[in-house]
């Protein structure tokens, strides 16, 4: 059970970590442009907390369903059809319904749910390395370093830009 819930929030730290790098610093420009449907930057920034959870929750489910899924370490093909089927519908749904309701430019719909493809499939990876490991809390301590490498080039990033 130890080992689960490292690696759910080790899966979660990696989201966060490419979420950064992507919407923090390579894609922020598209967050400052005059779009009806999104919040002031001031408002923005004061609910990232709640984005995060909702990484969280997200990591979470897919933690879950990897867990009912694999029951011991997976082969790399199950793991990347697992992934990839689960980022692809997620991504997919997640643009469809954006799509459906709200007047954002479809460029932004589209980096906006290809970096969810991305975090989503780094993440059931993260979460079989770490569970499946004996020494899941130095592979832990490991996942968190790469978390904050990515907080750094996400940093690197945005002033470079």
């Amino acid at each position: 059970m130890k080992n689960k819930i490292l690696a759910v929030i080790a899966g979660w730290l990696i989201f966060i970590g490419i979420d950064f790098v992507f919407h923090g610093s390579l894609f922020a420009h598209l967050w400052r442009e005059e779009i009806d449907a999104f919040k002031s930057l001031e408002n923005l920034a004061l609910l990232i907390p709640a984005g995060y959870l909702s990484f969280l929750l997200l990591t979470i489910l897919q933690g879950y369903i990897y867990f009912q899924l694999f029951s011991t370490h997976v082969e790399r093909k199950a793991l990347w059809k697992f992934s990839l089927t689960f980022s692809f519908l997620y991504s997919l749904s997640g643009f469809l319904g954006m799509y459906s309701f709200l007047a954002i430019p479809i460029k932004h719909l589209l980096v906006f749910n290809s970096i969810y493809f991305i975090e989503l499939l780094s993440v059931p990876f993260v979460i079989d390395h770490v569970a499946h490991s004996a020494s899941a809390l130095k592979i832990f301590g490991r996942i968190v370093l790469l978390f904050f490498l990515l907080i750094i080039i996400g940093i690197l990033f945005q002033n470079m830009m």
